[in-house]
């Protein structure tokens, strides 16, 4: 009997056998961790990029969409950033095709599958890399499972990163085969179309050949290395001139000073060490351009010292990539968890193999470090899905960084918007607008130099009939920037201290600076200013165009019919005025137009007796009872204005 002991299959050769659970183990667990949130709605970015920017509605636009701003939707200002990327908006434009409309499932389907396949894919790479099969496996499950990277998935604008992520990886698998394969000229063709996917997805990919550098570096440079890089370089060539065309009629912001990119650094180095969702900042201040030297020179011992501990060359490039992507999103100024996308890529793989020397069996460390990190995604699900909606998403972020100027705004937004939803019921309408108005006037504390919270802050105080301080703080806000939003604010503002010409002049402003093209709102406000002037002809021709632009505006129907009446047509007024009243629901909008109805017989506005009377008798008001095609809501809302009506029409003419 032999007293050899028999042999143990040994666990990393059982791995490298069965490269597809490498692969499925970490995809699994992606999907798993983010197909829960697939029903989020579109929120923030997304209505702009998907729902607002009708170009991406069509399939024939797909070729234009290389010679397109990313954010053409979107008129670009001295203080906004520009993109171009094209790939990320063909990806739109099929999404939006295979939906049927703005339905968002389908588009947070495709993340999670992008963001499966690269968990995948990177536990794939290490594997053909030369790491351990436990190495790679924690690598793709940490990938996984990482919390901030939810950010990149259930927010759908996010998927720029998703994008730019796989076809990077993508491009390091086919340069490593690239370097092993005779066929060259396939190889590189392969690497080339993998490079370009990337750099048309989003401008951190225009790191490639530097990160195709390095990894040559790590696995020894050659004679051959230059055409490999040149290959990932080679679309980068053609994606900036087109980029030029692109936005060559964009005005581009110069970059932040160094204390704003210094703090973005800190803040994205806190986030990638303890990787909670929206930075929890508990380390490092989230007050801008405030040099912090303590927390910078902690950031450059851990650097030096986290490169110099790293073993041999393939831990270094790692190192240096991670850092290579992280530094694009710092330069702009950038703290979103976003941006450490792509860093991940390289630093997840780094830590992996420090946990590779901890004392366990390789699947045994694997299953460990997905399962610790898994917990910390999956807690996200108990918690709730911050990206349900857009109140869930900034009401956390101004509870995370509640000192975070831009959250505290964003949230005013929502709140007014909520505020504004048809039927609401008086009681929430007036909560909702007081808290659009205390975080709309917080954030213009915390940073009194931003123009776009000073917009914010006026139009909530208009919603007070604070005309006066909404006037000078919108003012206020226009000093640094002007703006198609603010002229129309300043418009309103003016319109209700009755400084007519002011106001025609603000809201004609707005308009040059192409509010009309997509705002029903400003054309409507210019017609009832120029009503007020007297310009009956031309208000009506305003409040028209306002309703083509937005068929919502109730309101600026009603305008018209007031208008079209003062000019003396009579008959079209009481016409659309029945239209109207005929399809409204709980005549709240009905109940205002006969106010201003009144308003204008009081005056002593031409022909406002006919048709005052005309309104009544559509509104089943004179005689009684009114048309049964009217709403039931009707009548009582408009009761005490038809009282006021019939006492127009029976007092003396002036």
């Amino acid at each position: 009997m032999s007293s050899r002991k028999s042999a143990r299959p040994n666990p990393a050769s059982a791995w490298h056998r069965t490269p597809k659970a490498i692969f499925l183990l970490p995809f699994l667990l992606a999907l798993g961790l983010t197909l829960p949130f697939c029903q989020g709605p579109l929120v923030w970015d997304d209505v702009m990029l998907l729902r607002d920017d009708k170009f991406v509605h069509s399939l024939s636009n797909i070729p234009a969409a290389f010679l397109r701003s990313f954010w053409a939707a979107t008129p670009g200002t001295r203080d906004s950033y520009d993109y171009y990327r094209p790939f990320t908006t063909v990806t739109y434009i099929l999404n939006w095709a295979v939906s049927g409309g703005g339905w968002s499932g389908p588009f947070h389907i495709v993340n999670s599958a992008l963001y499966a396949a690269t968990a995948g894919l990177l536990a794939l790479a290490a594997l053909g890399a030369g790491a351990g099969a436990g190495v790679a496996l924690a690598s793709g499950l940490l990938y996984a499972a990482w919390p901030t990277h939810h950010e990149n998935v259930d927010f759908i604008s996010g998927r720029t990163d998703l994008l730019s992520g796989l076809l990077l990886l993508a491009a390091f698998v086919l340069l490593r085969r690239a370097r092993e394969k005779e066929n060259r000229g396939a190889s590189l063709l392969w690497l080339m179309l993998a490079s370009a996917g990337a750099i048309f997805s989003k401008e951190v990919s225009y790191l490639a050949p530097l990160a195709a550098l390095l990894a040559e570096w790590a696995w020894g440079l050659r004679k051959d290395s230059w055409m490999r890089i040149g290959a990932c370089a080679a679309p980068l060539l053609a994606a900036l001139p087109l980029r030029n065309i692109a936005l060559a009629h964009r005005v581009h912001a110069p970059f932040p000073p160094p204390a704003y990119i210094l703090s973005a650094l800190l803040v994205n180095t806190r986030t990638l060490l303890f990787p909670w969702p929206l930075h929890v900042n508990h380390f490092v201040p989230n007050k801008w351009a405030v040099y912090n030297f303590p927390m910078l020179g902690a950031w450059a011992a851990f650097f030096v010292l986290s490169f110099f501990l790293s073993r041999g060359k393939a831990e270094r490039a790692l190192w240096l990539a991670g850092w290579l992507f992280m530094f694009p999103g710092c330069l702009t100024g950038i703290s979103a968890d976003r941006m450490q996308y792509v860093p991940t890529l390289a630093f997840l793989p780094w830590g992996a193999m420090k946990l590779s020397r901890l004392p366990r069996s390789a699947a045994a460390r694997a299953a460990l470090c997905g399962l610790v990190v898994s917990a910390l995604s999956a807690a996200l699900l108990v918690r709730g899905n911050i990206w349900a909606s857009d109140r869930n998403l900034f009401e956390s972020q101004v509870q995370e960084s509640p000192w975070d100027p831009t959250a505290h705004d964003q949230l005013g937004n929502v709140y007014h918007r909520l505020a504004n939803v048809p039927d609401i019921p008086d009681s929430s309408h007036a909560r909702l607008m007081r808290m659009a108005l205390e975080h709309s006037r917080f954030s213009v504390f915390i940073d009194s130099t931003a123009a776009w919270p000073c917009f914010d802050y006026a139009r909530n105080l208009l919603g007070y009939h604070e005309d006066s301080l909404a006037l000078v703080v919108v003012r206020r806000g226009l000093r640094r920037q002007d703006d198609s939003r603010a002229r129309f604010i300043e418009s309103q503002a003016l319109a209700g201290l009755s400084r007519w010409r002011e106001a025609d002049s603000a809201a004609t402003r707005s308009l040059k600076l192409g509010a009309g093209d997509k705002d029903g709102n400003t054309w409507a406000t210019l017609g009832w200013v120029r009503f007020k002037q007297a310009r009956w002809e031309d208000a009506a021709r305003l409040a028209e165009r306002a309703t083509r632009v937005d068929s919502t505006l109730t309101y600026a129907a009603y305008n018209r019919a007031l208008a079209l009446g003062a000019a003396g047509k009579v008959d079209s007024s009481v016409a659309l005025y029945g239209q109207l009243l005929a399809a409204e629901h709980d005549g709240s909008t009905a109940s205002t137009a006969l106010g201003d109805l009144c308003d204008f017989a009081e005056a002593g506005g031409p022909h406002s007796q006919q048709t005052l009377a005309g309104f009544l008798e559509r509104a089943g008001l004179e005689p009684s009872p009114g048309p049964a095609s009217l709403s039931p809501a009707l009548q009582p809302r408009l009761a005490e204005g038809a009282a006021r009506a019939r006492r127009l029409l029976h007092a003396p003419h002036p």
